[in-house]
């Protein structure tokens, strides 16, 4: 995969939601796209973001794109190529110490119409929910059944969202 495409397919679900909410706190950011996966995966089996979400302290992070939002701010602690860096940096800043925002409008091709509305469900629903509100909403089983920063299985996300057999066996199948 050419790295432009995989910031597209990495960045498209965060800059969908900063381009609707403008200026939002990582914490926020981290838990729509949480929400939003949840939904996705609720009604269509699939994820959004495809990313891994790790079980942290304030409930769950999307791991890749928590590791290149630090690197941005030039806190990396995982190896991030240049080039990718350079990229993701014309696309998202910060404007203060915990607030982002995009640089551009989200690339269109690669959000589908399902996805679309998964992220407005997930904005309308919790956009509004203060850092604690959201916190404590995250805390739900899927982050309770993992072991703090480790990997939340999809499959309990799943469960938690309330998929039915035919749907699990679908994700299991899919991954």
């Amino acid at each position: 995969m050419d790295r432009t495409r995989d910031i597209e397919l990495l960045l498209s679900p965060a800059l969908y939601i900063l381009t609707r909410m403008g200026k939002v706190g990582k914490h926020k950011l981290f838990k729509l796209l949480y929400f939003a996966d949840k939904d996705h995966l609720r009604r269509f089996g699939r994820p959004i973001t495809g990313d891994i979400y790790i079980a942290m302290i304030n409930g769950p992070v999307p791991s890749r794109l928590y590791d290149y939002i630090k690197g941005v701010a030039g806190k990396n602690t995982v190896p991030i190529p240049d080039d990718f860096l350079d990229e993701l940096r014309k696309n998202i800043a910060f404007v203060e110490p915990y607030y982002v925002i995009a640089l551009r409008k989200f690339n269109d091709d690669f959000l589908s119409p399902n996805q679309i509305k998964s992220l407005d469900y997930s904005i309308e629903t919790y956009g509004n929910k203060s850092f604690d509100e959201l916190t404590h909403i995250s805390h739900d089983q899927a982050w309770s059944s993992a072991t703090r920063n480790t990997e939340i299985e999809v499959l309990e996300i799943a469960k938690d969202a309330g998929v039915n057999e035919l749907m699990l066996q679908y994700i299991t199948n899919y991954k």
